[in-house]
């Protein structure tokens, strides 16, 4: 299936609608403990989301999407990486696809 990584808050639209994709996280943070959700909100912010979507890619495995919140520190990231296609924006949302 696609990996792909999101905002915690658009798993569960992405899950709905987009179910044969494996998403990174979704609205039910309580089941991932504090600490992961700590680390996800740390990483959010801007000059530390490239680091942190290296990392998790290497523990994980490579992303195909990216679901973020526009002008997240995920949304800066991927907007300035050069494997990543900005696909569609909306107030809500940006979906990027990872380039071949």
């Amino acid at each position: 299936p696609n990996k792909m990584f999101n905002a915690c808050n658009l798993g569960g639209f992405a899950i709905y609608h987009v179910p044969g994709y494996k998403v990174f996280l979704d609205d039910r943070v309580e089941l991932f403990g504090d600490e992961y959700l700590d680390n996800f909100v740390r990483a959010g912010e801007d000059g530390k989301s490239a680091n942190a979507l290296a990392e998790w890619q290497r523990q994980y495995g490579r992303f195909d999407f990216a679901f973020v919140l526009p002008g997240s520190g995920f949304d800066t990231t991927l907007r300035t990486q050069t494997e990543w296609q900005l696909l569609g924006e909306t107030p809500a949302a940006v979906f990027y696809k990872r380039r071949k």
